[in-house]
């Protein structure tokens, strides 16, 4: 079972196509820039898929991106401080555009009715049967 995450960020480096040394596949490099209250991150984002490295190649620096794949994490204890670099492997882009406002009502003007043409089931007289009608089954 692996782990998944969704990060919502915005482009820090655009991405920049490579290629594997050992078959030569090309993948995918790109930096995102993430916040979480006063914890700046910046994560590696790595992408296989020919269709997405198209859709990222698309966006510039700067630009509102979400991305949902596994994540990983390693420490990095060669310096004075250690450092955690982020890394994400995008299997998906998530649309970060926004929404515009659903209407309150979902019934279109042509289809509302007025409240003298409402269609209502006939209802019976005490005494009476409502299935009484001429039309033979």
């Amino acid at each position: 079972m692996s782990s998944r995450i969704l990060i919502v960020g915005e482009i820090g480096r655009p991405l920049v196509r490579r290629a594997r040394r050992d078959d030569g596949r090309i993948f995918g490099v790109f930096s995102i820039r993430d916040s979480d209250r006063t914890e700046n991150r910046i994560w590696s984002a790595f992408v296989n898929d020919p269709d997405l490295i198209e859709e990222i190649e698309r966006l510039r620096a700067g630009e509102p991106i979400g991305v949902s794949g596994p994540f990983s994490f390693r420490i990095d204890d060669s310096g004075e401080a250690p450092e955690i670099e982020h890394r994400v492997t995008v299997n998906a882009i998530v649309d970060t555009r926004p929404r515009k406002a659903k209407t309150k009502t979902a019934i279109a003007k042509e289809q509302r009715v007025k409240s003298g043409e409402a269609d209502l089931a006939p209802s019976a007289e005490p005494g009476e049967s409502i299935l009484d009608d001429p039309i033979p089954f």
